[in-house]
């Protein structure tokens, strides 16, 4: 057995990598500078699409910036957005239906599917918040 050629000793703490301080650095930047995104919709193809029981998928074609943290539907301005991980909020920028919307307040997950040529890429799901005040 090889021995390791670096330890950290119990009482001392792995210092930060200059880069990915740089990197969170630039995140809290860039989400105080411009805590909205812009609507994915036109840029991007997106679709939501519902059904009765409450089910929900966004699906679009262009990697999403982040990770997305839940889905918020504001009821009352009639909005629909992504909220991402570093706190940015996103519009999907789509005209919903009323079936759809009335579809939305029964759902607490959504699917999220990025698919380029009929073939999910990736997918994640979030918990979608419903805002009714």
């Amino acid at each position: 057995m090889t021995e390791p050629t670096e330890a950290i000793a119990p009482n001392e703490t792995a210092k930060p990598n200059n880069a990915v301080m740089a990197n969170i650095a630039q995140n809290i930047s860039d989400t105080i500078e411009n805590p909205v995104l812009p609507p994915l919709a036109p840029d991007i193809k997106c679709g939501a699409f519902t059904n009765k029981d409450g089910d929900i998928l966004i699906a679009h074609n262009i990697p999403l910036p982040s990770r997305v943290l839940w889905v918020e539907y504001d009821k009352p301005l009639n909005s629909f957005s992504l909220i991402h991980q570093e706190g940015r909020i996103q519009n999907l920028g789509i005209d919903m239906t009323e079936k759809m919307l009335e579809s939305l307040v029964h759902g607490k997950i959504v699917q999220i599917a990025h698919i380029v040529d009929k073939k999910v890429k990736s997918a994640q799901r979030a918990t979608l918040v419903v805002r009714n005040y």
